[in-house]
């Protein structure tokens, strides 16, 4: 006989206080742990284009999606709700996907839902991850009346023939002037993702690649190594050997040059 599954982990209740001795146990003490901040992260599952090498859980927006989604929503934070009951969370990432796909009044229906099941602090970071080329004046305004106060560009390279590889549909120039528009309009704190170790990726591509985006100053660098996913165009023909990938040697400056 089968046993009974594993509960999910969500399905469980969030810890109210830290156990009061957890000297003989590993792991963060009770300070720590106290400490912690507690942050919720919310997939939007669409994007206008699928990049070459993604294996998230995307798909294409459609009206009828995006009503799925949100309803699903609702129901999901609704059933969730009890579980975080006496919880304040300081942080929440709408990631993707791409959220900043969303139009301004979906995006506030989604944040509303939010608020509506869960405690939110008035000081939390809530952050957004946004394409480049989808970045537009209206949507500003929209995100920073929901309370986003942090924005997470996907910029990946500076190279035109990298992004095309990639899949990416902005151009090179783009993501300058995205963190122009987001500073224009209030947005303090920002972050850009590049990526690294994928076909074609060298020592002095990628140094000229983190050059431009140091230039644009931003607060945060994120920088990933390519994953060959099977699945995915790029993996695939990684994993057919149909491309190669950059040697160990560097990926591993590549990562030490960050």
């Amino acid at each position: 006989m089968e046993s009974d599954p594993e509960p999910h982990p969500l399905s469980r209740p969030l810890p109210r206080e830290p156990a009061s001795d957890h000297r003989d146990l590993d792991g963060p003490a009770p300070a720590s742990s106290a400490a912690a901040r507690l942050g919720l992260y919310v997939h939007v599952p669409f994007c206008a284009v699928r990049c070459t090498y993604c294996d998230f859980s995307s798909g294409a927006l459609s009206a009828r999606a995006l009503e799925r989604y949100l309803g699903g929503m609702e129901r999901e934070t609704s059933r969730r709700a009890p579980d975080a009951d006496g919880a304040t969370f300081t942080s929440v990432f709408f990631g993707g996907g791409t959220p900043s796909a969303l139009s301004a009044r979906h995006f506030a229906r989604l944040v509303s839902t939010l608020r509506s099941h869960f405690a939110i602090a008035p000081d939390a970071e809530i952050t957004l991850e946004a394409n480049p080329e989808s970045v537009r004046p209206a949507l500003l305004d929209a995100w920073r009346a929901a309370g986003v106060n942090r924005l997470s560009f996907g910029v990946q390279s500076f190279h035109p023939d990298e992004l095309a590889r990639l899949g990416r549909i902005h151009d090179a120039a783009r993501p300058g002037v995205a963190v122009a528009l987001a500073r224009a309009h209030g947005f303090a704190r920002l972050s850009l993702d590049l990526m690294f170790g994928f076909p074609g990726s060298t020592r002095e591509r990628f140094a000229a690649t983190l050059e431009r985006a140091l230039e644009l100053d931003p607060e945060h660098l994120s920088a990933y190594c390519f994953i060959p996913e099977a699945g995915t165009p790029m993996g695939d023909d990684v994993l057919r050997g149909r491309v190669t990938l950059p040697d160990a040697d560097v990926q591993a400056d590549l990562y030490a040059s960050l």
